[in-house]
């Protein structure tokens, strides 16, 4: 009877040990599996930090970019506005200088200039 109990045992024992190391191969696995995800996830990782070192770099470019324009469209209405200026005092001589020829012309410059305080003759 003991003998039969312990081919009983043998047998449980076995049966449980076969089926420790079933278990140990399928923890061995998942943390082999563990592992490789841990290892993607650390890639993963260094590649988003990457992108956005990179995307603050643009945003840095494109900031100075953004500047730089600013900049230079100041620069040109300014030029714009001088140009304009300019344009409206050279006008302006111009109609000035064709008044000064028409008045003398008609015998008053004399006068003209009189008055500006730079008198010709007495």
């Amino acid at each position: 009877m003991f003998v039969l109990e312990k081919d009983n045992f043998d047998k449980d024992l076995t049966s449980l040990n076969n089926a420790l190391a079933v278990l140990i191969d399928a923890i061995l696995g998942l943390d082999y599996r563990i592992h490789d995800q841990m290892t993607d996830l650390a890639d993963y990782n260094a590649r988003l930090a990457a992108k956005n070192i990179q995307s603050e770099d643009r945003g840095g470019e494109w900031r100075e970019k953004a500047y730089n324009y600013q900049l230079t469209r100041e620069k040109r209405i300014k030029r714009q506005l001088v140009s304009q200026i300019i344009g409206a005092f050279s006008a302006n001589l111009r109609v000035f200088a064709e008044y000064v020829k028409l008045r003398g012309q008609a015998g008053i410059q004399r006068k003209f200039f009189q008055i500006l305080g730079n008198p010709t003759e007495d």
